[in-house]
């Protein structure tokens, strides 16, 4: 935007930084352009581009590598960025030596003179064995990455795939790119495969039903099929091959799993994760930013005893017992939604505090006793005020929400801010008012005061 003068007007702060383009600066323009960039931009934007402009070439020379070896190259063909699509090929890699694995066990079984197939078990329980752990941040693309290893799991001949999430709509985009996958690989739905749907308000009450025993049966209504997610894919190309979604809880049936893929495991209690595990891979993956869950748990906890060997699954071990499981870890840190280094994504994550995932720590003092403890109505007009002490105050109370709690979204957080009918009650220690320091939060309640319609019910 200019004046009548035709002078730029500052209305942001990248125009304030415009200049022209000086006689000395025309060789690096020059530089530039021969590399493909736009002449006159500042050091920094040329070499996002620049970075950008390798990692795109690095992706498209590993789709030309692949183009020929299915199923991989058709599946690396969907991934965006250089860090997903060696995702998949790593877990390509894992589902091929299994695999195999299965084809040497059961040969080495009908080849065993002895009759009881201990060296064939011992061979499949080194390969089954394997647990791969993805972790990124919001928006790299992991989920993708785990639904195409499940496509490729599926031409493979994997017969049964069981995908575990905290609620099946965490598994919506998996699922998509699970057809997306088998579409590449040169299969049609209804002709090949079939796609099994359910409305996302019943999927998530039948499974929820499940893990507390109460039937669901009246809520069998349709509500209508335009938003209504992927729960399961039944392919019967050449044999029956079923992917199917299963509750955390819900481990009966995965006595026959060839592979188990868990989305957003972290947000599932550690406990019944590893009550999962047993003789098939593992794929697993968890975000490490956001509101889906801290990814502490599993960072922490869960792969720490992997690394160490200290988890291991029942399985048919010749010598008896349990078999350790091996870890590989991948990380995906280029983000597809933004650009790397995009000013939004983290404007994003300061606005919305999705990076108040790590709980927050308690001063070294001594923990008074409840009755010395005060309850207090937060006042919200002060905690939204942006004051430093403020926005620390509102970064640990969220902090305590989304490590104590899967439910929490964005919306939350509107909610908390200028919803009426809601309060915050924060319960604090002992408030010494001469100190400057921002008090420990023991406990949060976001309350929300619901008005009685009927007078007998006041």
């Amino acid at each position: 935007m200019v004046d009548d003068e035709l002078n730029v007007l500052p209305l942001t702060s990248f125009s304030q930084t415009l200049r022209s383009l000086k006689p000395g600066m025309q060789s690096e323009a020059a530089e530039g352009a021969s590399a493909g960039l736009p002449p006159g931009l500042p050091p920094d934007a040329a070499e996002a581009l620049a970075e950008k402009k390798k990692r795109t070439e690095e992706l498209e020379a590993l789709k030309r590598d692949f183009q020929e070896t299915p199923p991989a190259g058709p599946l690396v063909n969907l991934c965006l960025s250089v860090d997903q699509a060696k995702a998949v090929l790593a877990f390509v890699d894992c589902l091929a030596a299994q695999a195999s694995g299965k084809k040497d066990a059961a040969n080495c079984a009908a080849a065993d003179t002895r009759g009881n197939g201990l060296s064939a078990l011992t061979h499949l329980g080194q390969v089954a064995h394997q647990t791969f752990a993805l972790t990124a941040a919001r928006g790299r693309g992991k989920s993708a990455a785990l639904g195409l290893a499940v496509a490729a799991a599926v031409a493979y001949d994997y017969t049964n795939i069981f995908v575990s999430a905290p609620s099946p709509e965490n598994v919506k985009t998996l699922f998509e790119f699970v057809v997306k996958g088998l579409t590449a690989l040169g299969l049609k739905e209804h002709l090949d495969f079939s796609v099994s749907r359910e409305d996302p308000g019943l999927a998530a009450a039948a499974h929820a039903s499940h893990s507390s025993g109460v039937s669901s049966s009246e809520n069998n209504s349709s509500r209508g099929g335009a938003s209504r997610l992927i729960t399961g894919v039944e392919v019967h190309r050449s044999h029956k091959q079923k992917v199917t979604f299963v509750s955390p809880h819900e481990r009966e049936g995965l006595g026959h799993a060839d592979l188990l893929v868990i989305d957003e495991a972290a947000s599932i209690p550690l406990p019944i994760v590893k009550s999962l595990f047993g003789p098939y891979v593992v794929l697993l993956s968890s975000t490490i930013h956001g509101y889906e869950g801290t990814g502490r748990a599993l960072s922490l906890k869960l792969i720490q005893d992997l690394k160490q060997n200290k988890l291991s699954s029942l399985s048919n071990n010749p010598k008896g017992g349990f078999l350790a499981r091996t870890l590989k870890q991948l990380t995906l840190t280029t983000p597809i939604r933004y650009s790397v280094g995009d000013g939004v994504e983290a404007w994003l994550h300061d606005l919305l505090c999705l990076d108040a995932t790590d709980p927050p720590k308690l001063s070294d003092a001594a923990l008074p006793p409840a009755s010395k403890c005060d309850l207090y109505l937060v006042d919200r007009d002060a905690l939204f005020s942006f004051h430093e002490a403020s926005e620390a105050f509102l970064h640990n109370l969220l902090s305590l929400f989304v490590s104590s709690h899967y439910k929490n979204s964005p919306n939350d957080l509107m909610l908390m801010a200028d919803a009426p009918a809601h309060l915050l009650f924060a319960l604090l220690p002992p408030v010494d008012e001469r100190t400057a320091t921002v008090p420990d939060i023991y406990c949060a309640v976001q309350v929300e005061i619901l008005l009685c319609k009927s007078r007998t019910l006041q």
